[in-house]
């Protein structure tokens, strides 16, 4: 970090401040501005202190999206009575636009988990659109929307919407609607989401009140906690997931276990959830040593 300082200031001999713009999970929305006088004390006294007290963490004026590395995932899933181990791979075609393929092997059976395409749209007033098409799981085939918005508090509302293009299939989802509320938990140290959910079958329609907890481990590992309760069959459920990284950067792995295997179209959109919030100005406060260090 120090040798690219350097750099930029030998290109720029008059600026007062340095202005560092993250980009992480395919956006760029938040800023780091440092006044560069408080930048040389802190290097010449190894003070980070001052510096930090010194910084300013903003909103971008101009936030876009950007093209993020491609990346692959291996999970597991365990329940009762089955094991499930899913590998899949991200690619991004354009900043916008992006395809999903993932394999499933359960039950000595192999076939295609998710194949799908997406596009996504981010305005100046941070609402993260996304559309997305194609098959989700195996037997979830259809149309998904999602619309997210961060408010001045850094918080996170959004609304999902899938329609399915199987209304003939006795197992899938006919159309579903999410909508959640998420935020950051001082208490918990860590993401704190409640979602509603609305899902209608051919044969019924299940109402669940769903409460996720995400909670980073180290600057590695992440543990994501999901409390489930059906209003219609007064049925809880509680999933647990630790995700870790791969040898690769651009590898991740997770192990997963639930009593009931249930889909939920919100668990689809994990990513443009994790993207509008780790781009925050307060999680690059709440980061600020991984960004410098003496």
């Amino acid at each position: 970090m120090a040798k690219k300082i350097q750099t930029a200031r030998t290109v720029n001999k008059t600026a007062h401040r340095l202005i560092i713009k993250p980009e992480r999970a395919g956006l760029q929305i938040s800023e780091i501005q440092i006044p560069l006088s408080a930048y040389d004390r802190a290097i010449k006294y190894k003070d980070e202190n001052e510096l930090f007290y010194s910084t300013i963490f903003k909103v971008s004026k101009y936030p876009r999206l950007v093209s993020p590395d491609n990346y692959y995932s291996i999970d597991i899933d365990l329940k009762a009575d089955q094991k499930i181990l899913e590998i899949s791979s991200k690619h991004y075609l354009t900043s916008s636009l992006n395809s999903d393929i993932g394999f499933e092997y359960g039950n000595s059976k192999l076939e295609i988990s998710r194949l799908n395409m997406g596009f996504k749209q981010l305005s100046r007033q941070k609402f993260l659109n996304s559309y997305q098409f194609g098959r989700f799981t195996p037997s979830n085939t259809g149309i998904l929307i999602n619309t997210s918005k961060l408010t001045k508090s850094d918080s996170l509302i959004n609304a999902i919407a899938f329609i399915s293009l199987k209304p003939e299939c006795e197992d899938c989802m006919l159309n579903a609607l999410t909508l959640g509320y998420e935020q950051y938990s001082q208490k918990l140290e860590g993401y704190a989401r409640l979602n509603l959910l609305f899902s209608n079958f051919k044969q019924r329609t299940d109402t669940t009140f769903e409460l996720v907890i995400q909670k980073q481990l180290n600057n590695k590992n992440k543990l994501i906690i999901s409390a489930q309760y059906e209003v219609d069959t007064k049925n809880p459920n509680v999933f647990a997931k630790l995700v870790f990284p791969l040898n690769s950067n651009q590898g991740i792995g997770s192990i997963a276990y639930t009593p009931v295997k249930k889909e939920f179209i919100s668990n689809w959109v994990d990513n443009t959830s994790n993207a509008l919030l780790e781009n925050t100005p307060s999680f690059l406060k709440r980061n600020w040593n991984s960004y410098f260090n003496f």
